[in-house]
């Protein structure tokens, strides 16, 4: 039975992407020197579920989904969101590349370009883990985590469309997520596993 993290306890973004892609580099490792680590060749080097995060930014909006979308509001009409988070293996680890999903793996996060040119975020009906487990970059859905040397914040910059990060509504009449050119877009996370 897994316990509740307290706050002592509590690890930076940069530690929970340490640890989600620990597998990874030990696959890595695997391949360019099998012998090195002979009794582990057994182990299966793929995570069989993804990670689970609550986001919000820095004006404590969480994220909820309301009508297929995802939008940005106080936590008052509803509880947040668990988002579901897997590195994607076919990017770059150094980047910390990631795939974002609902909870239940239905609907992935996918930035694309909207019909007036600009980058646009989406809500997709596709399964996190089916992305994860075919090991390609599909850029649309991937996202960089950066935290710029902060414990407890870090931005998401769309894979496709660098400088496009993920970012709640200036607006506060507006509610709905989106990405925005920026050179650093902050949103808040909190580890809090299930």
């Amino acid at each position: 039975m897994k316990t509740q993290k307290n706050e002592s306890q509590k690890n930076s973004w940069d530690g929970e992407m340490k640890e989600l892609f620990q597998k990874l580099r030990l696959q890595q490792d695997l391949k360019m020197s099998p012998l090195k680590h002979p009794y582990r060749m057994h182990e299966l080097l793929r995570l069989p579920q993804p990670r689970l995060f609550r986001i919000w930014d820095i004006s404590q909006k969480f994220l909820f989904i309301v009508n297929s979308m995802l939008i940005a509001s106080p936590l008052d009409f509803n509880s947040p969101v668990w988002m579901a988070v897997l590195p994607n293996n076919a990017l770059d680890p150094r980047h910390q590349p990631i795939f974002i999903g609902l909870r239940d793996g239905s609907h992935t996060l996918s930035c694309t370009l909207s019909n007036e040119g600009q980058p646009q975020l989406h809500l997709v009906e596709r399964s996190i883990m089916e992305l994860y487990n075919q090991n390609q970059k599909f850029l649309d859905f991937s996202f960089y985590s950066k935290t710029d040397g902060s414990l407890e914040t870090c931005s998401f910059e769309s894979a496709q469309f660098p400088g496009w990060f993920i970012t709640s509504p200036d607006n506060i009449t507006e509610r709905q997520i989106s990405v925005k050119a920026h050179k650093s877009v902050h949103i808040c996370t909190v580890f809090q596993p299930l």
